[in-house]
């Protein structure tokens, strides 16, 4: 089957009503689940989004280390 029969998914949310959703859920208006059914967003997104370990910084450290042993930086961004 060639690439030219799979149809293109597009968001069923906008790039404005996110911000607006992730806001409602800090201030505890409303829950992922919730948030995820009224505003038609994946809940996975508010999970990446939200989730305290995907805003974490990089260790700077451990990536001097890997670039003087000769590692890429292009594997920490």
């Amino acid at each position: 089957m060639s690439r030219s029969n799979f149809i293109k998914i597009q968001k069923a949310y906008g790039e404005e009503t996110l911000p607006i959703a992730i806001a409602d859920i800090e201030a505890k208006k409303l829950n992922k689940h919730q948030a995820s059914v009224g505003f038609s967003i994946p809940y996975s997104t508010f999970n990446v989004r939200i989730n305290e370990k995907y805003k974490r910084p990089a260790n700077v450290e451990v990536i001097k280390q890997s670039v003087d042993w000769g590692g890429s930086i292009s594997k920490w961004l």
